[in-house]
């Protein structure tokens, strides 16, 4: 039977990629090759919207691929894609870390939405060596704590502060960008440009993403002992009725974006 956690995981993509696609348009915007024919590689594609969106963005001549281990997700991608007619983008399920391709990428796009799939053995040696020479790796890294929101609740804050601690412990203390610029560059990846897009006040219909992040985070949380399941089911009502009120203003997570090359 599927977890409650994998539920709230395959709701929570989406609405990640509605609240993120500004910042990750235009970041993809300026690094995609501008070429024609080139050949590209999404990892944790999850259901196609973003790989749909790299696509629009491609010269008209390209191949475009997306991998997830999530086989639901996949078959969401593939479904997408019969639908929006994109002859030129295909989608596998399988693992980033094992996956060998028959052929070489000019780019490698990818998401990272859990602090700690880096830690995925074999994940950067992959993705390195699934590059061209001199091919891109444009990543983005969701920095789950530094929400903010108005008007001020105390179970907001304490909600936050606990995201907070679970990315410290999953990043062993450092931050975001030390930890992953560290591990780009030992697996042989020149780091190219840095970029952070702060948080920023979010649509109302998507004001419940930090009760649903919280919800993705909750074994996290409780195998780490810092909340109980009491306080966490507390928090989690009082979170969703903040959310639904009318006058209650919530950010997204901020995005380091980050290019390598091999």
């Amino acid at each position: 039977m599927q977890s409650l956690t994998s539920i709230i995981q395959q709701s929570l993509l989406p609405q990640l990629t509605t609240i993120l696609r500004k910042p990750s348009q235009g970041w993809l915007r300026k690094h995609l090759p501008k070429k024609a024919g080139v050949c590209g590689l999404h990892i944790a594609c999850g259901s196609g919207e973003d790989t749909f969106l790299i696509a629009s963005l491609l010269n008209q001549t390209y191949c475009l691929h997306g991998i997830d281990e999530n086989k639901v997700l996949i078959e969401d991608a593939k479904h997408a894609k019969e639908v929006g007619e994109w002859d030129q983008v295909n989608f596998l399920n399988t693992c980033p870390s094992t996956w060998k391709p028959e052929m070489k990428y000019d780019f490698v796009y990818s998401r990272i939405w859990k602090t700690d799939l880096l830690k995925q053995t074999g994940f950067l040696k992959n993705t390195r060596n699934n590059l061209k020479e001199d091919g891109k790796f444009i990543l983005e890294l969701i920095q789950f704590s530094g929400f903010s929101a108005f008007p001020y609740h105390p179970a907001f804050s304490r909600s936050a502060e606990l995201i907070l601690k679970t990315e410290q412990c999953l990043t062993n203390t450092l931050g975001l960008t030390e930890k992953y610029t560290d591990l780009l560059q030992s697996h042989g990846l020149r780091i190219l440009e840095i970029n952070y897009s702060p948080p920023a006040f979010i649509e109302k219909k998507d004001k419940k993403i930090l009760s649903q992040i919280l919800a993705t985070f909750e074994e996290k949380l409780l195998q780490l002992g810092l909340v109980t399941k009491e306080e966490l089911d507390s928090l989690l009502y009082q979170l969703k009725r903040y959310e639904t009120r009318g006058d209650s203003l919530i950010s997204r997570p901020g995005v380091y974006q980050i290019l390598a090359s091999r």
